[in-house]
Parts: C-alpha cells; structure tokens; sequence
C-alpha cells in the first residue's frame, strides 16, 4: 500500500509539473486578455452594450452589495437572477464588485479569466501530446475560437464565466484528480443551473470508460443540482419576489419563453441554423471526430439554442448560448489529435522498412496546424477582432465604428451629463443603451423590453420612479440584429434616431414629469420638480393661410416663416412658425434641430413638433407655432 501511495503522489507531482507556464502561451494569454478586455469596455464606454445583458448583472450584483438576493428590475418585477439562471457564482463576485462597483469590473473579470483557460488546455495537451509545440497550437486555438470569442464579447453572462472553469474541470478529470475536478466542476455548476447538462454528460463518459463509482457520482450529483436550481430555487426565488413576478421564472414559462412559440415552426428556417452550427463545430470537428464521444457534451450545451423557437430565439453565434461548448470541443481536438498520433505510430512500427514520412497520410502534427487555421479562417472572417479586416475598414457595426468599439465626444458628454443629473439610487426608467451606465440602483426600468410588441407596460412602471432619462438623438443602429432574436419581430431593426421617441411622448405630456434639463439630445424629465425648474414645451396649430415670405425652406416641403430667441442665463427660450408647403399627411416624421456654432455636442431638438405634433399631422396652409426652453452648456 506504501509503495502504492508514493508511486501516486509522484505521478501527480509530475502530472502537476506539467501545469508550468509556457513563455509562448503566456504571452498569448496576456496579449488576448488585454485585447479582449480592451474592446469589451470600448464597447460599454461607447454605449454600445444594452441593459440585456450587461446592465441586468451588473445591477444584480451591484444589489448583491446592498445585502439584497441579486436582485434586478425585469419589466414589472424586482426579481432575483436566482429565479432565472441561478447563477450562483455572482455572489462569489460582490465583494470585488463592492470595491470596483462599475459594469467594466465584470467585463474585465471576464475577459481575463476566459484566457486563464489556455493554461489547463495547454497541460492536457502537453500531456497526451508529448510535444510543447503541440500543446502550444491547442492553447491557441482556444484563445482564438470563434464560438469563444463573441461570447467574451457579447455583454456578460455566467455560462462564458464557466467556460474557463470547465477547463480546469477537464484537465483535472484527465489526471483522474477528483478532488480538483470536483472544485473546478462544482465552481462551474455554480454559473449557471444548465451547465449541469455538459458535466452530467461527463458521468456517462466516465461509464463508458469503466470508471463506475466515479461516474455515477459526478452523473447523480449533476443531476441532484441541475433539479435542485431548476425546480426548487428558481420557484422559491420567483414566489419570494414582486406579486407581478414574469411568467418566465416559472418552471413552464421558463420553457415557453423559448421554445413556446409552436406556431412559428412553419417559418422556422433551418439554414441559417445550421451555418450557425457550422461555424461552432466546423474547427473542432477537423481532428475532434476521431474522439467523438467529446463532442457529444458540445451538442448537448449547442442544439437547445439552434432550435429554439420562443420569445427569445437567439441562435446567432455571436451570442453567448455556444460558450459552454468550447472546452469541450478542444478536449475531443486534444483526444482526437492524441488517437491519430497513436495510429500513425503504429503504422510506422508495421511499415518500419518503409522509407521516414510514406504510407502514414498527413502526420498528425499537420492536422493540428490544419485545425488552427480552420479555427483563424472562421474567427478572420466572422468575428470583429483586430484580426478582420473588417474591424480595420470599420463599416457601421464593426470595428472602431461608433455603433461598434468607437467611442464619440458625445459619449463623453453622456457619462459627465448622467454623474451631473442622475443621483445613485434614484428609481430610474430609461433607454436600453444609456440603463448600463445607471445600474447602481434597486429600480431601474426600460422603456420597453425585446418581447413586447406595444408600450402600453411603460405606463405603469412610469409610476415607480422618480426620473426618467430618454435620448432624442439615439445614436445606436443595428440593421437586421433582431432577425431570430425577437421571434415576434423577426425584421425589427434594433434602435434609430426615433427609439425613443414614444416614450418622449408620453413624457410630455404626463402632468406628474416634467423636462427639467437636456444636452445635445439627452433629456431628463423628473416627477413634480421644483417651481421653476421646467423647461416649457408648447406646441400649437394656428389658422391655415397663404404661404408669406419665409426665412428659410427646408428640402421644398417646410418653410421658418417667423423664428425668435431669449437668453436668460443658462435658459435659452426659442420660438418658431413653420408651414407646410406641400401635404405632410402620411409623409415620414422630420426632426428640426438647432445647433450653437462652435460648441460641440449641444444640439437641440425641437421637442414641440418631434413628439407632440409631429410633422406628418401638419395640413397645407397650417401654421405650426412652437415654443421650448432649453438649458445651455457651461
């Protein structure tokens, strides 16, 4: 037994020399890590994140803070994310988040744990390889992956905090480590009720493998804690919240949410699903068919998103449902690369007389390379990295473009307008890109929400906060975006200058808000403000009559007739007369704004005949008389 035992710890002692850190890996680590974590909070500090995904955890932990159970305002609820995910492992993150309390923590702690990855996949190889070159191009190819990237990149969610987890897990099950598997594994677990999925998966191929006691172990305890999270937290979270609590975070809304829309089967369009599947399996599958079993935890984690059809339908690969997915994959690359190798060294031991190099195919070692260039072909040509040429010619939604990791003069202003205006705390209703910057706050509602066709839900949750922060010049377009995203809306397309123009409406002309200070668009409207603090918005249509000399058409339909300005201090109070030239009925809205010459990002919308008589109400002849107040920049 002695003998037994020295030979063990010597095998895990060498095993666990095998855990070095590779200068070359390192190096790659620390170079992704950086970039990644770069263009995540180049993309929040453009405003270019919504508050689905990013604003609804960072608001989860940041009540986390405050002693509250990951609370977060989903449509008409406070909700616990324990009643959706039960992503447990946030808790582990408050007390780095009550340090740093901003959503770039999370990015940041994302990115950098998802390249941490490299290194368990780095030993296995280098285990079952016995070549550090070898191991070097699984390393890569997993910091490079596609289906890896997009997710990091794609706001902050758990599964793709589980991704570097489920590394570790793997490489300690290689080693028949049980004690580490069962923290890495259990740590996994932890980030989402699902991932117990892939890892019970996991039992079955320990089963498989004849390693019964420890199969039925890691099987049984995948399943106990799977329906422990899905049927006994999530309804005890849900019943602990608001008496409006979604029909989501009940167990069958949970299910039909997405995949409860059966009758929109007869438009489901399988290709682009299946490109999407491609673009997940394609690299792996180049060596990891020859270890096939390892896919099967892959597509496991993968299928449910492909053929989702519900509320929510996000099979894309540029979102986060396909993370989980990618230890997996490289493992069957690790395995399937190790069998190749072993059946080119036999036919080398029978075909010993033949000449170095014949009768063995491509040697194994040039798969490998092979599966690094299909992983950099799909990551090159999809994924919006320094790597893509188009990340360098930046077209609108890529690149250093402004709806992508640009950041604009106007995003500055944003970020000083909202710590100036938006006191922490306040109950907030706002715009999905500007809620990620206002998560530090128990209420924080949206004006509308993905699933929902109409705004009529505003109405009521306008009365739970006490401010609400709109965007008159909404600078977020994403064409196309919600194609599979919103099922209801299959040709939606995300934002437009007009995004936020219904609610701005109803601002208005709420008698309990009133527009109390704007900037270049940005307008904040607060319940019963102080006396004088309003700023007037007038509008009125005066008695048709002939067109008389104008100060200035525009594009032949609307002629200034009459314009006026006031300076008050800081109040700036304007008037205008405008007249159709031609029928405006019908004719899509025109948005007249004014600007100060020489100050930049202080524009003025002209809220009157943006929102409470648009232009397409106006009848030839009308005179449109307007009246606002705005406040000018220091």
């Amino acid at each position: 037994m002695t003998t037994v035992r020295i030979r063990e710890t010597r095998r895990l002692s060498k095993a666990w020399g095998s855990l070095h850190v590779d200068r070359w890996v390192l190096v790659a680590v620390i170079v992704m890590g950086g970039l990644l974590a770069w263009l995540s909070i180049r993309r929040f500090a453009g405003y270019n994140t919504g508050m689905h995904d990013l604003g609804n955890m960072a608001q989860s932990i940041w009540t986390g803070t405050r002693g509250r159970p990951l609370e977060l305002t989903y449509k008409d609820a406070s909700l616990s994310r324990l009643a959706l995910h039960v992503e447990l492992i946030y808790f582990l993150i408050v007390p780095l988040y009550r340090l740093f309390p901003s959503p770039v923590t999370l990015l940041m702690l994302q990115a950098l744990l998802f390249v941490l990855g490299a290194f368990p996949l780095y030993a296995l190889a280098n285990r079952r390889l016995e070549r550090p070159g070898m191991a070097r191009i699984v390393a890569f190819t997993y910091l490079v992956y596609p289906a890896a990237l997009s997710s990091v990149l794609f706001d902050f969610h758990g599964d793709t905090l589980a991704v570097p987890l489920l590394c570790f897990a793997l490489e300690a099950l290689d080693r028949r480590a049980w004690r580490g598997f069962a923290i890495w594994a259990g740590l996994a677990l932890l980030c989402k009720f699902y991932v117990a999925a892939p890892v019970a998966i996991l039992g079955i191929l320990l089963l498989l493998d004849r390693e019964r006691r420890a199969g039925l172990i890691i099987f049984g305890m995948a399943c106990l804690y799977g329906a422990l999270a899905f049927l006994v937290i999530r309804p005890l979270a849900a019943t602990a919240g608001a008496a409006d609590t979604p029909a989501q975070a009940s167990i069958l809304g949970y299910l039909r949410f997405y995949f409860g829309r059966v009758q929109n089967l007869a438009a489901f369009d399988p290709l682009p699903r299946l490109a999407t599947a491609l673009v997940i399996f394609a690299p792996a599958l180049w060596l990891g068919w020859r270890a096939a079993r390892w896919l099967v935890p892959a597509l496991v984690v993968a299928l449910p998103s492909l053929i989702a059809v519900g509320d929510i339908s996000a099979y894309g690969f540029r979102f986060h449902h396909y993370a989980l997915a990618v230890p997996f994959l490289c493992v069957a690359v690790i395995y399937g690369a190790a069998r190749l190798r072993e059946l080119q060294t036999r036919a080398r031991e029978i075909h010993a007389r033949a000449p170095e190099g014949r009768r063995r195919g491509r040697p194994w070692r040039g798969e490998l390379g092979m599966t690094l260039a299909m992983t950099l072909m799909f990551t090159i040509g999809l994924i919006d990295v320094p790597l893509n040429p188009l990340f360098w010619v930046s077209p609108p939604g890529w690149g250093m473009d402004s709806w992508a990791y640009g950041r604009t003069s106007r995003d500055v202003v944003k970020d000083a307008w909202l710590v100036q205006h938006v006191p922490s705390e306040t109950p907030v209703m706002t715009s999905m890109m500007l809620a990620p910057h206002l998560t530090d706050r128990f209420a924080l509602y949206l004006f509308a929400y993905p699933s929902e066709p109409e705004f009529e839900p505003v109405v009521p949750r306008l009365a739970r906060v006490d401010m609400a922060i709109a965007d008159a010049l909404f600078d977020y377009t994403a064409p196309g975006v919600v194609t599979g995203f919103a099922s209801g809306h299959p040709h939606a397309t995300l934002g437009g200058v007009l995004h936020d123009l219904p609610a701005i409406r109803l601002l208005l002309s709420d008698p309990e808000f009133a527009l109390t200070e704007t900037r270049d668009g940005l307008l904040l409207f607060e319940r019963a403000p102080a006396s004088g603090k309003a700023l007037v918005q007038r509008v009125a249509a005066l008695e048709a009559r002939e067109a008389s000399a104008s100060l200035a058409e525009f594009d032949d339909a609307i002629a200034l007739l009459d314009a006026g300005v006031v300076l008050e201090g800081r109040r700036l109070h304007l008037h205008f007369e405008w007249q159709p030239l031609t029928s405006m009925v019908g004719q899509p809205a025109l948005i007249a704004v004014s600007r100060l010459d020489g100050v930049p990002d202080a524009r003025m919308v002209h809220l009157p005949t943006l929102a409470l008589r648009p232009t397409f109400s106006w009848l030839p002849g009308q005179v449109i008389e307007e009246e606002f107040i705005v406040v000018l920049p220091d």
